[in-house]
């Protein structure tokens, strides 16, 4: 699943490797000009999920959050937001969900069963908070999680509707 461009090459990528039967990581990859191959750089191990949302305002002069959004589909996708600039103007903070799991798996209790593991849940809610949660499938439940969630500001975006 890709998540972005670095900006300095066109084939630059980051991505979550969720390969099943390897440690899932955060990674950089590249395609190299001369092979056509992948070549990836683990930024940080263990990382499940990574999600994130638009805060939005109402119209492009107001400052204050008036809803949050998914960053798909016609109105909020890249595409729409490269060809629509008055929605791109609207968006006046991001909120990032990051799922973390513990390296190490944690010892089976004597009653705990393949079913029913005792460490961590099923799923997991992110923005549980806001219309647009998100629930995450636990894919291993013999670890432990920390769910990481912070709000960015664009304080640039907010700052533009004090001026105009």
């Amino acid at each position: 699943m890709g998540v972005g461009n670095d900006g300095t090459t066109p084939n630059a990528l980051l991505a979550l490797n969720l390969i099943t039967g390897y440690c899932p990581a955060f990674v950089a990859g590249t395609v190299c000009e001369t092979a056509d191959s992948w070549v990836t750089q683990s930024l940080a191990d263990n990382i499940i999920s990574i999600k994130a949302i638009y805060g939005v305002a109402a119209g492009a002069l107001d400052a204050g959050i008036s809803s949050w959004e998914e960053p798909t589909g016609a109105t909020w996708g890249a595409a729409a937001l490269s060809a629509n600039a008055p929605n791109l103007l609207r968006i006046r903070a991001i909120r990032l969900a990051v799922i973390a799991r513990n390296a190490q798996p944690e010892k089976k209790a004597d009653d705990d069963t393949a079913a029913t593991p005792r460490f961590s849940p099923a799923t997991f809610t992110l923005f549980g908070d806001t219309p647009v949660a998100k629930v995450v499938n636990n894919p291993n439940r013999h670890y432990r999680y920390k769910i990481f969630d912070i709000t960015i500001p664009l304080r640039n975006m907010v700052l533009m509707t004090q001026n105009p």
